[in-house]
């Protein structure tokens, strides 16, 4: 082969590449195309990249395909409507979610705060219990001790309190 068939060889193959590219992402499977426009455009790229790897390696053109970067992908103009439904509910449910991570972010510290506070109101109330029954009954001991001393005067002392 010359050099101006080489020539040609690669110009034709270039032009079989990019004609190959385009059918690539034309021949996808739009049946589900608000499901690939979700993760779309990047997916498909992958998925184009991917072949035209493939394509590169099987002309045997001996270039490295560094990126295959997908500009203007639009989807077909019938299913515009149902795509164009599909980003807002997906946009409805995003802003959802997010309002629900704020509401739980402001109840959940100010119910842990609030359970904080009732167990700490419980301890500080069966504390005071506690020095209050120990309270009584050291007072109860003083009497007693009294009371075995002079029984009978201990007994009208408390008879008159």
């Amino acid at each position: 082969m010359g050099p101006g068939e080489a020539f040609w060889t690669i110009v034709d193959t270039s032009f079989n590449i990019a004609l190959n590219a385009a059918a690539l992402v034309d021949k996808r499977d739009w049946e589900n195309q608000e499901e690939r426009y979700q993760n779309s455009v990047l997916q498909l790229q992958l998925e184009v990249e991917e072949q035209l790897r493939l394509m590169v390696d099987q002309y045997k053109l001996g270039i490295k395909l560094d990126k295959v970067i997908l500009q203007n992908v639009f989807p077909p103009k019938d299913v515009i409507p149902s795509w164009t439904d599909v980003n807002q509910a997906q946009q409805e449910r995003e802003q959802k979610i997010n309002t629900a991570e704020s509401e739980k972010n402001k109840v959940i510290p100010k119910a842990e705060g609030d359970a904080l506070r009732v167990v700490e109101e419980a301890n500080g109330y069966a504390e005071e219990r506690v020095n209050m029954a120990q309270g009584e009954a050291d007072a109860f001991k003083k009497v007693f001790a009294s009371y075995q001393l002079a029984p009978e005067v201990t007994r009208k002392r408390i008879f008159l309190e």
